[in-house]
Order: structure tokens, then sequence, then C-alpha cells
């Protein structure tokens, strides 16, 4: 096998890493990931069928920090807003990420449809958090 190649829920094209001695180091946004393996003719097999996955870190902790440090990187913008609607997990620049990937020109138009409605929910929540401290 030649090349592991990432395709993640929301992006228009899959990402490619070279195996080199059998190893192969990518960027994988969670659960809503494919990889795949290309042999030297192209063609495309499961990974699962012929690698090991081995998570090297565990930077769902770090997600915010990665953020707020610059990380603008699709694996990363898209991992938050997956983390976030999985798992509930709150992120401050939530909204701000949703922008940036409805803006992008590589996001695909079905997972544009996703983010928006998790904009509304997210809208919807702090709308009535709001009506709830109000009433006190």
């Amino acid at each position: 096998m030649q090349f592991v190649t990432i395709v993640t829920r929301g992006l228009m094209a899959g990402s490619s890493y070279k195996i080199n001695d059998g190893v192969a180091i990518a960027d994988v946004s969670g659960e809503y990931s494919t990889a795949v393996v290309a042999d030297k003719e192209g063609n495309l097999y499961p990974a699962k069928e012929y690698c090991d996955s081995e998570r090297l870190i565990n930077y769902y902790d770090y997600l915010n920090s990665c953020y707020e440090a610059g990380d603008r990187s699709y694996m990363e913008l898209l991992t938050i807003v997956a983390e976030n609607d999985r798992f509930h997990k709150q992120c401050k620049h939530l909204t701000e990420i949703c922008e940036q990937l409805l803006a992008s020109k590589v996001v695909t138009e079905e997972y544009k449809y996703f983010i928006r409605n998790k904009l509304l929910e997210y809208y919807f929540e702090a709308n009535e958090g709001e009506k709830n401290l109000n009433s006190y």
C-alpha cells in the first residue's frame, strides 16, 4: 500500500498521506472520517482491513486551546463542530467556527445545511437561557 486517504464528512475532497515504512500519520476528524488505502495502481481498499489505527494524542481536550493558538485547519474546525454535536462539548468560538465553515468553498452544501441547523439550535438555546434568567 502506498497511501492512506482520509475522507471526512463535510469536505468535498479527502486528504492523502504517504505510507513510509508501513506507517502514515494522518489528521483524522473523529467519528465522521473514513480511511481508505491505495495500492500502486490506485485501487482503493477499506483501511481497517489492511492496517490498525492508533491515536497519538487525544486532542479533543485541547480543541479550544488549539483554536485560540491559531489552528484554523478544516480538521480542527470540523472536529469542534462534531464534538459539540455528538457530546455537547461547549466551545466559546462555536458561532465563529460555523461562520468560517459556511464561508468555505471546500465544505459540502449538505454539511453547510447541518451547520445552519446547529447554529439555529445554538441561538434558540441561548435565547431560552436568557428568557429563564430574566424570569428570576
